[in-house]
């Protein structure tokens, strides 16, 4: 084996997760083609989103109603996503539609996505659970 430089920095996370990445999400293991700018989780913005989102899922815990409890979980989670996300690109940098209108990067649009997309959440969060996600070496 060849003799290679190792430098360990490439495994460091807390500048990235403090400034955010872009992460494109992958479905059944393919991408989908665009990225969100993400924040890690021990960023200040990640780390309030995680406690609000303790919060609410301890109150949703209390809820007798089943699909109520379902809803109030799920709006957990969306709030907790909406706060780590800065931005939505296509990868190839080209604009895209929401709903026939052109994409423009505000939380509400954000919100919107993550309501209407169940495995954009899964990806996301994946995404901010990843060993790799916020390293500056990918593999």
């Amino acid at each position: 084996m060849e003799d290679e430089i190792f430098d360990i920095s490439d495994y460091f996370t807390k500048k990235n997760e403090e400034e955010g990445v872009w992460d494109e999400i992958r479905i059944d293991g393919k991408g989908i083609g665009w990225e969100f700018k993400i924040y890690g989780a021990s960023s200040d913005e990640a780390v309030i989103a995680s406690e609000q989102y303790e919060k609410d899922i301890e109150a949703a815990s209390t809820e007798g109603d089943p699909v109520k409890r379902n809803q109030l979980e799920t709006e957990a989670v969306i709030k907790r996503l909406v706060a780590v996300i800065i931005d939505i690109r296509r990868k190839d940098g080209k604009p895209f539609l929401i709903q026939g209108k052109p994409f423009q990067n505000t939380k509400e649009n954000i919100r919107f996505i993550l309501e209407q997309s169940r495995v954009i959440r899964k990806g996301l969060l994946s995404s901010l659970a990843g060993n790799t996600t916020f390293m500056t070496k990918k593999g």
